[in-house]
């Protein structure tokens, strides 16, 4: 091993060896063994130990304070005088200004001017280890998240239960996971779906891929079944191949289905069997559909009008009337359209209708203007004899009813009412407000009557729901107040139908759990900013990103402009200020910040703008993620390409890389210059234009044999020497080596070749004076001899040799 290492020494102190030690990416130092003094270290070891070559020299690592544990030192060296070269030994040691750095190190004894030296070479992995430390944090909210997560959530490693969450054991039955853990997924999958589960399964695990989510049934363990809806994803748990599956009890789901179902079919009965008409109109105003009330009140059956315009029967005289509304609900969708006008019947009378028209043309599942109508003939007669109080009273797109004070029976009630609630007018007078109201009881509502009866109060508002005939509720919101009738005390109530106004609550309520949940569910930092009263709200994502925490500083007193980097402040804040003040909703800009610690972290920010009915502004939503790690990484990449494309350019020999097809991929100003072939021309190019043509199906071959044989490299002088040409048809004699590497699936082979066209020459020269040398020596009659005093071997001329007498002349 001596001479191997004085070898290895003398190489080192070769200039073409001091260079590569030098500029080495990987740090390198020389120590003596026993004290550890520095002798020498390359540039990459002083970056990374942030030292100075000058200050080391001659100075042990333990007087440089460089060992944690100065025993860990003396173990080390016992190692390696016991053992041998310690290959990848993972070391934690204090920097020059205090912090502890962590590297991978590899270290060999040699002999140096007769001492006994140590050679290290060091890889940092600090940046690795704070990463596999951000791993495990990250994994544990994960985890976290999991167990928490209100949607049942498993893990299946090899068919069987290897994790689940409480939700998961609530929704199966199990009271804990000790019931589950171990057992087979399939004894809780439905027989009807084990088949595609199987498939399912074998995506995941096996083709790695994530599959839709699809709806099927569970059996719990005490035997009911629960639909369910499941997707899955394909992870690592605990070192093996797994997936997660995500499972959610959709039973209230499909209650509600069935309910909107069993609803639209009595809707649809409604309009069948209802006295109010329904017509559909196209965007040209032609008839699409009409229900069977268009035949009793138009006396036209729907074969007789279908495709015709819906103005062809208007009155003249309330043409514009129609002709208006319909134009206005062409020009604003939102607003619903009411007219009375008269219409031509089969009989050629005139009858009154009573249209409300609502454009639903941008609804996909209804795509025309909606048209309810009903024969108000009668009523605009009865209207003709009295124009003041039933006009108003019918009108009124409320419900309003008016019951007697005593026996609380209803005197009157406006036909807005009797159409949402189905009954006639001698249907309502044999009933009480109690039999709307079921909510109610004769007690509770006189309870509720009894301050408007004595005076406290003059009107009383409360919700509550109304029975219609049919049996379906819907909720209401009444005004009630006492008056004095023309013979008796009737109180009077003004109902309005808030079915849209709940609908709409809880629509906003689902909307802000879902907001709050995302929040509370994803590792980026989301923000809310109210524009109008400039007040933010942050989840607590803002902690991570910004470094604090809850102890050192609550969420809404983080200011987030003060942590913007000085250099990219205005750009963002122009940026934003330009989305909010113009007309765009969307705006996403990377910037950098300054944490808590002070250290510098870089963010990708996207937000959302809200504007109300003007186009303002009023509020922002969005979500910044940190992308330090993603930029470290980045850059890491671009100086090692950087690096590693130095060093080819700065090659002597050629450098050739083609792929699995022989097209070459990389070409290197030195091939450029042995084969006289510019890179632009010959990338894309077979390789076998850099051979004479009688190499080629040899080097094919050549190539086939090295994919298969499990190497990975062969140096010069393992193969014969090879041919190139050059791009004027001349060939020369090189030495090549070649080594293959894997990327993505996909072979690329890399050949550095030499051009000895020189050495050739000289070898041929010398070959051809020694032959004429010894032709000479041979034909001549005198003596000669030569004598080697390294090796001390002597040379005899046959003539020499004739004369001291050891052969024939």
């Amino acid at each position: 091993m001596q001479q191997n290492n004085e070898q290895l020494l003398a190489e080192l102190h070769e200039p073409r060896f001091a260079a590569i030690f030098r500029s080495s990416p990987i740090g390198i130092c020389i120590t003596t063994l026993q004290e550890g003094t520095f002798l020498d270290a390359n540039p990459a070891f002083l970056k990374t130990e942030n030292l100075n070559l000058e200050e080391i020299l001659g100075r042990t690592s333990l007087e440089l304070g460089y060992w944690l544990d100065p025993l860990e030192r003396r173990k080390v060296v016992q190692r390696l005088v016991e053992t041998g070269p310690i290959i990848n030994y993972e070391m934690s040691h204090r920097l020059r200004d205090g912090r502890i750095n962590h590297s991978l190190r590899s270290l060999e004894r040699i002999t140096l001017d007769g001492r006994d030296c140590i050679v290290t070479m060091l890889t940092d992995i600090t940046d690795r280890r704070q990463a596999e430390q951000l791993l495990r944090e990250s994994e544990e909210r994960y985890r976290t998240l999991v167990d928490q997560a209100p949607i049942g959530i498993f893990v299946n490693v090899d068919d069987q239960f290897a994790y689940m969450n409480d939700a998961f054991c609530r929704l199966v039955g199990a009271t804990s996971k000790d019931q589950l853990l171990g057992q087979s997924v399939f004894e809780r999958f439905h027989p009807d779906f084990h088949d595609v589960i199987r498939q399912r399964i074998h995506q995941v695990k096996e083709q790695q891929q994530s599959v839709f989510a699809m709806e099927q049934r569970y059996v719990r363990l005490d035997g009911t079944v629960v639909p369910v809806e499941t997707l899955a994803i394909p992870i690592h748990f605990q070192g093996q191949f797994a997936a997660q599956v995500v499972v959610n009890d959709i039973s209230e789901r499909l209650r509600a289905e069935e309910t909107r179902r069993t609803s639209e079919q009595r809707f649809r009965a409604l309009i069948e069997h209802s006295f109010d008409a329904i017509a559909l109109l196209g965007r040209d105003g032609t008839y699409l559909y009409g229900s069977p009330a268009a035949a009793r009140i138009t006396g036209r059956t729907a074969d007789e009008w279908m495709g015709q315009s819906a103005f062809e029967n208007v009155h003249p005289d309330d043409l514009p009337l129609a002709k208006g509304l319909f134009a206005k609900l062409l020009s604003d969708p939102e607003r619903p359209r009411q007219a009375q006008l008269r219409y031509r019947h089969k009989d050629d009378s005139w009858i009154w209708l009573d249209v409300i028209a609502k454009n639903l043309l941008a609804e996909p599942a209804i795509q025309a203007i909606v048209l309810n109508y009903r024969d108000i003939t009668e009523r605009r007669k009865a209207e003709d004899e009295s124009q003041s109080f039933g006009r108003v009273l019918d009108e009124s797109f409320n419900e309003i009813y008016m019951f007697d004070a005593e026996s609380l029976h209803f005197v009157r009630v406006n036909f807005g009412a009797q159409r949402n609630l189905g009954y006639t007018m001698e249907e309502l007078r044999q009933l009480t407000p109690l039999d709307l109201k079921p909510e109610f009881h004769r007690a509770s509502f006189e309870a509720l009557l009894k301050p408007l009866r004595t005076g406290q109060q003059l009107r009383h508002v409360f919700e509550t729901v109304h029975l219609r005939k049919d049996g379906t509720t819907y909720p209401v919101e009444v005004h009630v107040q006492l008056m004095n009738g023309p013979e008796s005390p009737v109180f009077v109530a003004i109902i309005q139908d808030i079915t849209g106004r709940r609908r709409a609550e809880r629509d906003l309520r689902d909307s802000n759990e879902r907001f709050q949940l995302v929040a509370k569910a994803t590792n980026d930092a989301v923000w809310d900013w109210d524009l109008q009263n400039d007040v933010g709200w942050w989840n607590d994502g803002i902690y991570a990103l910004f470094g604090y925490t809850r102890e050192q500083k609550p969420a809404e007193s983080i200011v987030w402009k003060e942590h913007l980097h000085t250099e990219d402040r205005d750009r963002v804040l122009q940026g934003i200020q330009a989305v909010i003040q113009g007309e765009g909703q969307t705006w996403f800009d990377e910037y950098r910040i300054i944490r808590a610690d002070g250290s510098i972290g870089f963010v990708f920010d996207r937000g959302f703008v809200l504007r109300d009915a003007t186009g303002k502004a009023y509020r922002m939503i969005g979500a910044a993620q940190d992308i330090t790690d993603r930029k470290r990484a980045e850059q890491a990449l671009r100086d090692n390409e950087a690096r590693l494309m130095g060093l080819i350019n700065s090659a002597m020999d050629a450098i050739i890389t083609f792929d699995e097809d022989r097209n070459v991929v990389l070409f290197n100003p030195a091939a450029e210059r042995i084969f006289q072939w510019p890179c632009s021309e010959v990338i894309g190019q077979s390789i076998n234009r850099f051979l004479p043509e009688p190499f080629h199906a040899a080097h094919d071959e050549h190539v086939r044999e090295f994919a298969k044989s499990g190497t990975t490299a062969r140096q010069m002088g393992e193969r014969r020497r090879v041919a190139g040409r050059r791009r004027d048809g001349s060939d020369f004699p090189a030495e090549a080596s070649i080594m293959r590497v894997s990327v993505t699936g996909q072979q690329f082979f890399t050949v550095i070749l030499r051009d000895i066209t020189d050495r050739q020459r000289a070898e041929d020269a010398l070959r051809e004076s020694e032959g004429r040398l010894r032709l000479l020596v041979k034909a001549s009659d005198i003596g000669l001899w030569d004598w080697n005093l390294l090796t001390n071997e002597a040379f005899l001329s046959p003539e020499w040799k004739w004369q001291l007498g050891y052969a024939d002349h």
